[in-house]
């Protein structure tokens, strides 16, 4: 099994413009910045991304247009998060993949769990993403 992610990669930004818009003249450029110097895979929506701020629609677009951009340059990891269960397997099958390179990630937001609530969240999680057919996923 080749590994999609190896190497060095970046959490992108979400810039916005003054109106609270996304700026994607701007993450473009970061984008394209990023990997003309040298990273292996771009992360987008990850948890420096301002995720929490973005409706689902914004998010999709955030996902739609970082495919576009990358045109298949380098892979890219998704950040989806939540503390439900349900609610991040909900996210998954919300969003469009549009591209096999497209990797989901799963960012978790526990504040105070214990080990055991982690472990059955990630367990129930990676079934939902094997019901789903992601193609992989990680955890920061």
């Amino acid at each position: 099994m080749q590994k999609v992610f190896h190497g060095a990669g970046v959490a992108l930004i979400t810039p916005f413009l003054s109106d609270l818009q996304i700026d994607f003249e701007s993450l473009g450029r970061l984008t394209d910045y990023q990997i003309e110097n040298g990273m292996d895979y771009l992360v987008a929506l990850g948890t420096t991304a301002e995720t929490v701020t973005l409706n689902q629609l914004e998010k999709q677009q955030v996902i739609d247009f970082v495919v576009a951009r990358t045109a298949c340059r380098v892979p890219i990891m998704v950040g989806i998060g939540g503390n439900s269960t349900s609610e991040v397997i909900g996210k998954i099958n919300v969003f469009k993949r549009p591209t096999p390179a497209t990797c989901l990630k799963l960012t978790i937001l526990i504040p105070l769990c214990s080990e055991n609530a982690i472990i059955s969240f990630l367990v129930k999680s990676f079934l939902g993403l094997f019901k789903n057919r992601i193609r992989g996923f990680g955890f920061i």
